[in-house]
Formats: structure tokens, sequence, C-alpha cells
């Protein structure tokens, strides 16, 4: 099994070389054959572009919800995730 995680730098390492081998067997262990989601912890920067981008679109005449749905696809979020955090 393969598993690619994305650093920052976008590097590609292998779970295996970020929480090393132990720690991987036990998550297999534990969710193998599921589907699991590790958020960033590096989304403060992001979220905070998410604001700026959505401001620029509203000041450049985009209605709140077409740039709410733009937002979404650039960032391969849901629309809610997008408003969650323009509203924080």
């Amino acid at each position: 099994m393969l598993i690619i995680v994305y650093t920052v730098r976008m590097d590609e390492l292998t779970l295996e070389q970020v929480i090393g081998e132990e720690s991987l067997k036990k998550l297999i262990a534990y969710c193998g054959g599921e589907r699991i989601y590790i958020p960033t912890t590096f989304k403060t920067g992001r979220d905070e572009y998410i604001k700026r981008e959505f401001e620029s679109r509203l000041n450049h005449g985009s209605t709140c919800m077409n740039a709410y749905s733009q937002l979404s696809s650039d960032y391969s979020l849901s629309i809610r995730r997008i408003q969650d955090i323009v509203n924080k």
C-alpha cells in the first residue's frame, strides 16, 4: 500500500517516511481498507488567502454565491466550508 502525503513544499513522501514504520503498521491495523482524512495543520495561511480572494471577487462584481462557488472549485472544498472560512 502506497500513501502519498503532500507537505507545504509539495514534496512527495510516503506516510511511512512521515510517521515511521511502526506507526504506519498501527494505522493500517486500525483503519486498513478505510479512506481516512488527515487535515493539514497549515490552513491558517490558506484560509486568510481565501478570505482576501473572496473580498477581491466581490469588489470586482461577483455575487457572494458565485464567489463561494468559484472558490469551492479552486480549492476543492465544499461551498459550506468556504462560507465557514469567510465568516470566521
